[in-house]
């Protein structure tokens, strides 16, 4: 068993049942990085990993942020959120829905913008999205 945490397979667990994924490498195989399509899955079978998620998303969306310009000076920052940018009406919810789906390997928002503004950031479901990644 390795000393780093969360690192490794552990020898034994007392307490959790693996055997809907045929033991422990089958939970580590279905629970790894890039496994999208099997977080719904391991969230039905574990209420805790849930419970996880939307801790952590709380966690980070209630975290301070500012928005600065050029010159360093707070344009407009969590403690008195004003929208003075525009385009992002409740960033929590928005940091919110990122955190939660950063938890299962991916998240997506797509600014909306003119060519002197930003209109709107829009959160989009991971599994709605197919990415094409490119060298250029």
């Amino acid at each position: 068993m390795s000393t780093i945490p969360f690192i490794g397979k552990p020898e034994a667990l007392k307490g959790f049942d693996f055997s809907p994924w045929g033991g422990i490498d089958g939970f580590l195989q279905a629970s790894k990085l890039n496994s999208t399509g099997n977080v719904s899955a391991l969230k039905r079978r574990v209420p805790e990993l849930s419970k996880a998620v939307d801790m952590t998303s709380v966690a980070v969306s209630g975290l301070p942020f500012e928005f600065t310009n050029e010159a360093g000076d707070v344009i407009d920052s969590s403690e008195d959120w004003q929208n003075t940018i525009g385009g992002i009406s409740n960033p929590q919810r928005l940091i919110y829905l990122l955190a939660s789906s950063l938890c299962a390997g991916c998240a997506y928002a797509l600014p909306l913008r003119t060519s002197k503004a930003l209109i709107d950031i829009q959160y989009v479901a991971p599994h709605t999205m197919q990415p094409i990644i490119t060298k250029d």
